[in-house]
């Protein structure tokens, strides 16, 4: 069985990952949850607690700081450790993640395709950058080798960029070389929507697809993230999608006729 992971250093996400849990819940009820923390009194129900201490962390750490960027060199560790304990696949996901309907199989198959997958933030036409908030790793050598070399290369950036925080350090090292192309790939945008498109949900939900899960993020603060995951629970698991649906097929419709009218008057 593969098992879902998350990591949590300080206190401050907690909120968001409780958030997180329920709404994994309510998609994919038996699957195996995992949260790697240095918070010593967390106790949520079904969740295995791996204590996992982070040397000089700040609870207030923010991206684009240096004590940030020192902060994420813990999510490579934590994947790290995560795949050796399992002999199936292993999700890892930020905990500003919403589950937004099943997922497993999905999931399944992209850990089929090759040993790392990586969420994406856009295609060409759109940004284009690679999002570590959520991957899928297959336990085996290739991914290993991976996931140190991405260590090292974020330890690199380090020692003369200190703000430079995981997601920096895998980009950089993909698009750098070209030696990890058959070891990783890029999930479609829709597999884990990213933060930028929540303007096309809310309040309407405009987009032809639900994805499998929604990213939290292109927040300017952290505080943000809780009501933004729970707005975004709000579109997928409480409003009636098909009354939405056919109140936007009205739009187009109207907007249609408004326009062939203009043209022909």
């Amino acid at each position: 069985m593969p098992q879902l992971v998350y990591l949590q250093i300080g206190s401050q996400g907690l909120e968001a990952f409780h958030l997180a849990v329920a709404s994994v819940r309510r998609a994919e009820p038996g699957v195996p949850i995992v949260l790697y923390t240095d918070q010593p009194d967390v106790h949520v129900a079904g969740v295995e607690i791996r204590p996992w201490g982070v040397e000089g962390a700040a609870d207030l750490a923010r991206c684009g700081t240096a004590s940030f960027g020192a902060l994420t060199v813990a999510k490579v560790q934590v994947m790290r450790d995560a795949v050796e304990r399992v002999p199936d696949f292993v999700i890892f996901s930020d905990v500003d993640v919403v589950a937004c309907k099943p997922f497993l199989e999905a999931a399944r198959d992209a850990a089929r395709l090759r040993p790392v997958s990586v969420s994406s933030e856009g295609d060409a036409r759109l940004p284009a950058q690679l999002c570590t908030g959520f991957l899928i790793l297959r336990p085996e050598p290739a991914t290993r080798a991976f996931l140190d070399a991405w260590e090292a290369r974020h330890l690199a950036l380090l020692a003369h960029t200190p703000e430079a925080h995981d997601q920096t350090a895998f980009n950089h090292l993909v698009h750098s070389t070209s030696e990890w192309d058959t070891t990783y790939g890029a999930l479609p945008v829709m597999f884990t929507a990213p933060g930028w498109l929540f303007e096309a949900i809310a309040p309407l939900n405009l987009l032809r697809h639900t994805p499998y899960f929604f990213h939290a993020n292109w927040l300017f603060e952290a505080e943000e993230k809780a009501p933004r995951m729970r707005a975004v629970r709000a579109v997928y698991e409480r409003k009636p999608r098909g009354l939405v649906q056919a109140l936007f097929r009205a739009i187009r419709v109207t907007l249609r006729l408004i326009a062939r009218r203009t043209a022909h008057p």
